[in-house]
C-alpha cells in the first residue's frame, strides 16, 4: 500500500488492513434513487448510461445531489459502499496569458508535487501572518 499526499494539504484520518480470512462477498450495483440538480430536475437518465452523453454543467454553482437506498444486511453482517463514477470535470474559467511550461514540466520529477504543495502552504501562512499584522 502506498499513500502519497501534498505537504499538509490532505490529512489521513484512518488507515486499516484486514488480515481475517476471505469470506464470500456479494457485489451489488445500485443506481441512484434520486439525482436532482440545483433546481430540482431529475438527472438520472443522463447519469445512468456508460456513453459519451455527459451531464454538462456550464455555469458556476451547478450541482447534482445523488441519493441511494441502503441495502439491508442480515444480523451480524456488515456492508460497505463504494462510489464508482465516470466522466471528467473542467473548471469554468477564463485563463489569460501563456502557461509556465518549465514549471509544469517540473512536476514530472518525483516528489515535485510534495515540494510544490509545501511551498504553497508556506506562502499561505506568510500571507495569513501579514493579514494579522496589517488588517
Amino acid at each position: 500500500m502506498k499513500i502519497e499526499t501534498g505537504f499538509m494539504f490532505w490529512e489521513l484520518d484512518y488507515a486499516a488492513v484486514d488480515f481475517t480470512p476471505n469470506q464470500p462477498v456479494r457485489l451489488e450495483k445500485s443506481p441512484p434513487t434520486t439525482a436532482r440538480d440545483e433546481i430540482g430536475r431529475d438527472q438520472r437518465q443522463v447519469l445512468s448510461k456508460v456513453d459519451d452523453d455527459y451531464l454538462r454543467q456550464l455555469q458556476p454553482g451547478t450541482e447534482v445531489t445523488l441519493t441511494y437506498r441502503a441495502t439491508p444486511t442480515a444480523a451480524g453482517q456488515r456492508s460497505t459502499a463504494f462510489l464508482h463514477t465516470r466522466g471528467y470535470y473542467e473548471h469554468i474559467r477564463q485563463y489569460e496569458g501563456m502557461p509556465n511550461l518549465p514549471q509544469l514540466y517540473a512536476f514530472r520529477r518525483p516528489g515535485r508535487f510534495i515540494e510544490f504543495s509545501k511551498e504553497k502552504y508556506q506562502e499561505s501562512q506568510q500571507e495569513m501572518n501579514l493579514a494579522l499584522v496589517n488588517p
